[in-house]
């Protein structure tokens, strides 16, 4: 089983709703992805949500992590890649930092 482990409240930015993440969306999911990388974690599952105000910010968020050095693997290929790993505890994820495996 896969859980979320980055939840980034998109949901608070649609329609009515208040209380979008400050300063932004994109930087409140990289906040909690620095504070995992942190505690060295480095693999994270992200959540999102089908929204526009999330489809808006993809492409930014996508091209930041990219610079940070992670890639995005389904969770398939993921899986492959901790059953080729057993013998180190890894932590289920949607989304690794290459150097990481």
């Amino acid at each position: 089983m896969a859980l979320r482990d980055v939840n980034s409240l998109d949901y608070l930015c649609a329609g009515k709703a208040v209380g979008c993440p400050k300063p932004s969306l994109p930087d409140a999911v990289l906040q909690q992805i620095e504070q995992r990388e942190k505690r060295g974690v480095y693999t994270h599952i992200l959540a999102f949500h089908e929204l526009s105000t999330t489809a808006a910010i993809m492409p930014r968020l996508i091209t930041d992590l990219k610079a940070r050095g992670y890639r995005f693997v389904t969770l398939t290929e993921y899986m492959k890649l901790v059953e080729a790993k057993q013998s180190e505890p890894v932590k289920q994820a949607a989304m690794t930092r290459p150097t990481r495996f």
